[in-house]
């Protein structure tokens, strides 16, 4: 499996920098399903756009409905 390319994890890097207004460095672990999800961590926040996060948040939204 291949991760981001070095441009890639540069504008990923500088994006992130310009959000949370500190330095940011990347560290890139990539596993089987990488196309798949991703999770970021910056200090204590993490943003997880995995696909397991967003079945769960579907499925409490329609527990909520129903």
């Amino acid at each position: 499996m291949q991760g981001l390319t070095k441009a890639q994890s540069d504008n990923l890097a500088k994006a992130l920098t310009e959000q949370v207004g500190k330095s940011v460095s990347i560290k890139e672990t990539v596993g089987r399903l990488h196309s798949w999800w991703s999770i970021v961590k910056v200090g204590s926040r993490m943003i997880d756009t995995s696909i397991a996060s967003k079945l769960n948040a579907l499925q409490n939204n329609m527990k909520e409905v129903g």
